[in-house]
């Protein structure tokens, strides 16, 4: 065998340098381990950008939103399957107002309150969960599930939860009742005492159901409804202050036949004791109601298209007309008023007032600020209105008066009528109320009722630069 020592400078043996088999060999598996690794490295980020190429039109795994499940869902998909939770949520879950004594409940869902939730926001959040990852954070994450769950937003319009709880009210609202009383021997004498009403308090109740935030309305509420008491118009008391005869006007109807007089009785019983509280507006038709056989109302003259032909009601303008004489008197404000198409007996013309169910209507309104009580009598044929007021709302004395009458074409005529107003100091001044316009009369006949004519006719308005001409039909 070879001699492998060698002869050193001072005589001795030393060992010769070995090659180097064992640095080759951890050189080599060195090198397979990193090709190996490498190897790995690459499959894993290979896997890792397919597996985010895949995830790139789905939900990522362990993706929800509301507690839904979406992964491996399309966005599209996604967007219907958590928009059919939202409506199921909104028209399940409800608000509940409870009555405080009652117990009564009224729900209201939570899409009538207008409340909605951002479904698209919390879809979009959702949808981008791995999907911006760098590659070293998909190696790290590899197969696991994200575990999020997108809660969306929730809103409710403050306007509708408004809007609900004043439909709410409507329905359990009280009004309150007015005293009511009678003019006995020239005394108004309480005949019933006023009543409190009740009403939801619509801005209390709403910010008790808010007054933990809006999101405690997403499963639902319940709250204690705000009820307050309304008080009426007219209490016993304000009426003890009806002392004062304001004004009265008196015609006659004896020579009537007796059928138009049933009518004015019956007109004049509806309207008898009437109160009017500060402000009020009195509607004649309102009051009266509609002329029909079937409720008793008899056939007697009036006026259409410029003859006279029996109808149901006949008559009861002269029950308007001679209101609208004592208002006028009184100085109480008229709100509406029309002339007849031609002139009546009982009245000058111009100072006559029509009405017609469901077209023409008198109305005034009490413009003190006390009560106005309206007395009807029909003595011996008369028909006499009193209207009482407090001693506040005496008014001046006050004369009406017409002038200006013209011709018109045609036979007709037209004349203005004012107010002459005489102050407490003696001086007077003068009121135009308007000019009315009249046909000739027509023939008197007992021909078969026509149909009514629903003419519009203008008002007696501030004195026109031309007289305004109003020509109506209606029963007398």
């Amino acid at each position: 065998m070879p001699d492998n020592s060698s002869v050193s400078d001072d005589g001795g043996n030393v060992p010769m340098p070995r090659r180097p088999k064992t640095a080759l060999v951890l050189a080599l598996v060195t090198g397979g381990i990193l090709a190996s690794v490498a190897g790995v490295a690459v499959a894993r980020v290979s896997e890792a950008n397919r597996r985010a190429e895949r995830m790139a039109t789905v939900f990522a795994p362990g993706v929800k939103v509301a507690g839904i499940p979406l992964a491996g869902l399309s966005r599209e998909s996604g967007v219907e399957k958590v928009r059919a939770w939202a409506k199921t949520e909104l028209t399940t879950n409800t608000v509940a107002l409870v009555a405080p004594e009652s117990g009564r409940r009224f729900l209201i869902t939570l899409a009538m309150a207008g409340a909605r939730y951002d479904t698209e926001v919390a879809v979009n959040e959702a949808f981008i969960v791995g999907k911006q990852e760098d590659v070293w954070s998909r190696l790290l994450h590899g197969d696991k599930a994200y575990d999020v769950n997108v809660t969306p937003g929730f809103k409710v319009d403050e306007k509708s939860v408004t809007k609900q709880l004043a439909s709410v009210g409507t329905k359990i609202a009280v009004p309150p009742k007015n005293a009511r009383a009678k003019m006995i021997d020239g005394v108004l004498q309480v005949t019933q005492p006023e009543q409190k009403g009740i009403a939801l308090d619509v801005d209390a109740t709403r910010k008790a159901l808010l007054k933990n935030g809006v999101e405690e309305l997403r499963d639902g509420e319940q709250v204690t409804m705000v009820i307050t008491e309304t008080n009426p118009a007219m209490t016993g008391d304000n009426l003890g202050g009806v002392t004062t005869l304001l004004a009265s006007y008196t015609t006659s109807f004896g020579s009537s036949s007796a059928a138009r007089q049933s009518n004015i009785r019956k007109a004049s019983a509806h309207m008898d004791g009437t109160l009017l509280a500060p402000g009020e507006v009195f509607s004649y038709n309102d009051i009266v109601g509609p002329r029909s056989p079937r409720l008793g109302w008899r056939n007697a003259p009036t006026y259409q298209d410029g003859q006279v032909v029996p109808g149901p009601g006949g008559g009861i303008c002269q029950t308007s007309t001679t209101l609208y004489n004592a208002v006028l008197r009184a100085n109480l404000k008229v709100v509406e008023r029309r002339n007849h198409s031609m002139p009546v007996h009982y009245v000058p013309a111009g100072c006559d007032a029509t009405v017609d169910y469901g077209s023409q209507d008198f109305k005034f309104q009490n413009n003190t600020k006390g009560p106005v009580y309206v007395q009807a009598l029909t003595p011996g044929g008369r028909l006499i209105f009193n209207l009482y007021g407090t001693a506040e709302a005496t008014p001046p004395k006050i004369d009406v008066v017409t002038g200006g009458r013209s011709s018109r074409r045609g036979g007709g005529f037209a004349v203005a009528a004012y107010k002459v107003i005489h102050e407490a100091d003696g001086t007077t001044k003068r009121e135009y109320l308007g000019t009315s316009s009249y046909r000739p009369m027509g023939s008197h006949t007992a021909a078969r009722p026509r149909p009514r004519p629903r003419r519009r006719a203008r008002m007696a308005t501030p004195k026109p630069t031309a007289p305004a001409i109003a020509q109506v039909s209606a029963p007398q």
